[in-house]
């Protein structure tokens, strides 16, 4: 905050004269502490004082609630691309398993009618080590 000496020697408000040199030191101050909650005071303090730094500051408000949407719509996006990766990887994941039921099961209706594990195997196209894995070996 500034304190009542440096209001008495750079402000004029009278006559509205600012020194020069505390123009720029406003601008340094402005973009360094505008979005810390603490220094609200003095940044409230310059963006009355300088018509400028004012209109940045209502850019910058604009452009943090632009941001703050942007970031909302990304995290959105980016749960339906989630949520329609996992219902693929779980089609995949269901369709490999109900295949791997459906060939055991043909797999040992062939064994329960006397087929032989290496006749098993030709029908489907199976080695005679998966058509082994298959059976029921009771």
């Amino acid at each position: 905050m500034f304190d009542n000496d440096a209001k008495k020697i750079y402000f004029d408000y009278e006559n509205d004269i600012i020194d020069p040199c505390w123009d720029s030191v406003f601008k340094a101050v402005f973009f360094r502490y505008a979005v810390d909650k603490g220094k609200r005071e003095l940044i409230n303090e310059i963006i009355k004082t300088e018509e400028g730094i004012a209109m940045a500051s209502e850019g910058l408000i604009a452009f943090i609630k632009d941001e703050i949407e942007r970031a909302r719509l990304l995290s959105k996006y980016k749960f339906a691309v989630d949520y329609q990766s996992d219902m693929v990887e779980s089609r995949r994941t269901g369709f490999a398993e109900g295949k791997e039921e459906t060939l055991a099961a043909v797999v040992q209706s062939m064994e329960r009618h006397g087929m032989s594990a290496g006749d098993i195997a030709e029908v489907p196209g199976l080695s005679a080590d998966e058509a082994a894995r298959y059976c029921r070996h009771d």
